[in-house]
């Protein structure tokens, strides 16, 4: 018997002529998302993005981060940025750490 390695799948966002609309897959077992990224990457040209399911809250947060890395990065060329556990951390092109932010500092 074949176990089914999804849950749901849909589409989401608005659609766009040129622009293919993300899939959204929730996937039963973390090992699904192992062996679909284990055999899926090498096939295909488009970059795969996994992200975890997060609560509203949370992607609020990654939100206003991902919007003041952008911001960030324009006024610091060169500089390299990462958002990890609710925090925006930047570094200068030798991969000093110059700055961090949290969602409520400006």
């Amino acid at each position: 018997m074949d176990l089914p390695i999804a849950d749901v799948a849909d589409r989401i966002g608005v659609y766009k002529k040129d622009n293919p609309r993300h899939i959204r897959i929730k996937f039963v077992r973390l090992y699904d998302v192992r062996l679909v990224m284990r055999d899926e990457v090498s096939k295909i040209s488009d970059p795969i993005y996994m992200n975890a399911d997060l609560c509203i809250e949370d992607r609020k947060v990654s939100a206003v981060l991902r919007k003041k890395k952008k911001e960030y990065l324009v006024e610091n060329e060169g500089f390299k940025c990462k958002i990890f556990r609710g925090r925006l951390i930047c570094y200068d092109n030798l991969g000093v750490k110059v700055k961090e932010f949290l969602v409520n500092e400006e």
